[in-house]
C-alpha cells in the first residue's frame, strides 16, 4: 500500500479487495462453530465461485 501511494500508482483492485474482505467475514463466522457439518464443508466450497461472482458484479456496477 504505501509502493502505491508513494509512487502514485494506481489502485486498481477496489471489487477484489471488497470480495476478500467479505470472504474473510464469512470465514469467520463459520468457525466459530464447535462441529462442522457437510452443509457447512458444501457452503466453504462454494464461496470461490461466488466470491468470483461478486467480483464480476461488482466490476460491472463500476467498481475498479
Amino acid at each position: 500500500m504505501c509502493l502505491i501511494f508513494v509512487r502514485g500508482l494506481a489502485w486498481q483492485y477496489t471489487a477484489e479487495t471488497i470480495a476478500i474482505v467479505i470472504v474473510e467475514f464469512i470465514m469467520a463466522y463459520l468457525v466459530q462453530g464447535d462441529t462442522m457439518t457437510t452443509k457447512t464443508a458444501g457452503f466453504v466450497l462454494m464461496i470461490f465461485p461466488l466470491s468470483l461472482v461478486l467480483v464480476a458484479t461488482l466490476e460491472h456496477f463500476g467498481f475498479d
